[in-house]
């Protein structure tokens, strides 16, 4: 696997003197020198902006082999800003694939490392012109600060690209210029408000709000609704104030908010006068109905700073969204779909039982995992949004990640058969985690409990992951180095955590087990299994601990079909002999300039 290219060409972003050939996806092993430079460089300052179309057969500059590769096929040739799967791709840009592997060049390194075929019978394709000196887009054409710079009036998706960058388009569809956009348009697998064709108000929460804003204007509305709803008797009697709030009071958002009967007759028993509401009680009234719609469909947005609280909505899980399918269950609790009723937004609860007897989990520590996730706000890592309480249980509401646990996608490859993933998956997924736990460790964090089940994929045909699960989770003080709280999963224990001195470093161990999961499908350090004739799971697990201590890690025949950078890497963060350096700063390092 990675034969021909080395991790170097796949993934170098321009710390070379002669090839530096930008690659998106940031790995590096050290600058480059090419005796042939003459050669590779051969026209190239004088040579006009090429332009190269999708299917297109080029040549293609391999370092690794010093020469020109020439069965290189254009796969994207993109003459606009875009995102292509998940990268943000500057216009002129070239994605090319061929016998050595495939990899993206950037517009500043095409002259350079891509050329047309020479000799060939395929006709070169036009130059691409370059743009006029004093060409400038009308002031019209620039999009508003937050909305799609493709020019179709929706906002930009929220996150970050992976190289850490602001999104400003609303979808890949429509980065691509070719018309239409994803079904998850702006970010998020919301489906769209269901509106009447009269339907004016596009932003429910904006109208909302400014309505119950003005004194004025409010009671113009409830007096328009009675009048409406009663003509010119100007009063409701219970029938009516039913009708009045449930077909009439959000009529211009486009929705309905039912009422049952013994409401509506339990206003005008405890608001009216003689059976009827006029049109200071009707509008006292409704100003209330909406401030509660207001609190429940638009909580507060969590405040992504240390010791902050998630804000505990105080309705009923079920009144604010509409649960759906079952995702899956566990030893505490239940994980559903549900849906934002009013915005329409998907997202995904996590009920957790509270602690009876010997069943459940403690409300202290549902919340404590709760505050941590809310504390760590970045693009790799799960968004917690609110949380529910009942008699029974606590129900988190978090973003949605539809791709599975990375621990599936490892088992499809090694346990049931199917194609591995290339090198660019690994690479991307252990940057992602090394940015979570470098974020993390900045903020004094140390999760704990890092493994393959705790990483989630975005989607099915995706790499990007959220860390999950931040359980065990545990804040140090400032100046603090160590922590004796014992905690985690046997096989991804550093050997520290044994001595009962935990520290940021044991983190990536961990992260190196999951590197070694995925270069392997196996573990590098396993006491024999399935157990020996006469020995017990206690056997087995000191074994286990002393091996993760004493041994090094195991070979595997799978290790040497990958490039000899990412099992380095993998050998840094495996390392027993490395004391308590500045982890921090380490990982700051490994992430932007290894992975």
């Amino acid at each position: 696997m990675g034969e021909g290219l080395s991790v170097h060409e796949l993934f170098c972003r321009g710390s070379c003197s002669v090839c530096d050939v930008n690659m998106l996806p940031v790995i590096h092993a050290g600058s480059c020198s090419d005796k042939n430079e003459a050669q590779h460089l051969q026209g190239s300052k004088a040579m006009a902006t090429q332009s190269y179309v999708k299917g297109e057969v080029v040549e293609v500059w391999s370092n690794s082999l010093k020469s020109w590769i020439s069965d290189a096929v254009v796969l994207e040739a993109p003459d606009r800003d875009c995102v292509i799967d998940g990268y943000a791709i500057p216009a002129g840009a070239v994605k090319v694939t061929s016998s050595a592997g495939t990899k993206w060049i950037l517009p500043d390194q095409v002259p350079s490392a891509l050329r047309k075929v020479q000799g060939g019978d395929v006709p070169p394709s036009e130059p691409r012109l370059p743009p006029l000196p004093d060409a400038k887009p009308a002031e019209a054409a620039k999009p508003k600060p937050g909305m799609c710079k493709m020019g179709c009036g929706r906002p930009v998706q929220p996150g970050l690209t992976r190289g850490m960058k602001a999104f400003d388009t609303c979808c890949k569809k429509c980065a691509q210029g070719k018309g239409g956009h994803d079904s998850n348009c702006g970010g998020s697998t919301a489906k769209p408000l269901a509106r009447s064709i009269t339907t004016e108000i596009d932003d429910p929460q904006t109208w909302l709000l400014d309505l119950l804003s003005s004194a004025d204007s409010f009671n113009k509305y409830a007096s328009k609704i009675v009048a409406t709803v009663s003509g010119d008797a100007g009063t409701l009697s219970a029938a009516q104030a039913q009708d009045a709030v449930s077909k009439h009071m959000l009529r211009p958002i486009g929705t309905t908010l039912p009422v049952e009967m013994r409401a509506a007759e339990d206003w005008v028993s405890r608001h009216g006068e003689g059976g009827v509401l006029d049109v200071p009680a009707f509008t006292k009234l409704a100003h209330q109905i909406l401030q509660d719609r207001v609190r429940a469909w638009f909580p507060e947005k969590l405040v992504a700073k240390t010791h902050s609280f998630v804000r505990q909505n105080p309705a009923r899980v079920e009144a604010v969204y509409e649960v759906g399918k079952l995702l899956g269950e566990g030893s505490f609790g239940k994980v559903y779909t549900v849906q934002h009723r009013i915005s329409g937004e998907s997202r995904v609860c996590k009920k957790i039982a509270k602690l009876k007897g010997k069943e459940g989990m403690k409300v202290e520590e549902i919340l404590q995992e709760i505050e941590s996730m809310a504390t760590l706000d970045h693009p790799n890592v799960i968004k917690v949004y609110e949380y529910f309480q009942d008699r029974d249980s606590v129900s988190q509401i978090m973003e949605p990640c539809y791709g599975g646990e990375l621990q599936d996608r490892i088992n499809e490859v090694f346990q049931k058969g199917k194609p591995c993933y290339a090198e660019e998956f690994v690479c991307d997924v252990m940057k992602q985690t090394l940015r979570a736990l470098a974020f993390m460790h900045s903020h004094n964090f140390m999760h704990k409990d890092l493994k393959p089940q705790n990483i989630m994929l975005v989607s099915k045909d995706s790499a990007s992951i959220k860390v999950i699960d931040f359980g065990l989770a545990e804040l140090f003080e400032p100046d603090q180095k160590h922590s004796d709280a014992f905690g985690g999963t046997l096989l991804y224990m550093a050997p520290e955590v044994f001595r009962l001195k935990l520290e940021f470093k044991s983190d990536i161990w961990s992260a190196g087990v999951i590197h070694y999961n995925l270069m392997t499908g196996d573990y590098p350090f396993m006491a024999a299994w399935p157990l020996p004739k006469g020995k017990t799971m206690e056997w087995w697990q000191t074994e286990l601990t002393r091996s993760i201590c004493e041994d090094n890690f195991r070979d595997n025949k799978h290790l040497k079909t990958w490039t000899p950078e990412s099992r380095d890497l993998m050998r840094q963060m495996l390392d027993k002999t490395v004391a308590c350096f500045d982890v921090k700063q380490d990982l700051v390092q490994m992430q932007s300039s290894r992975v």
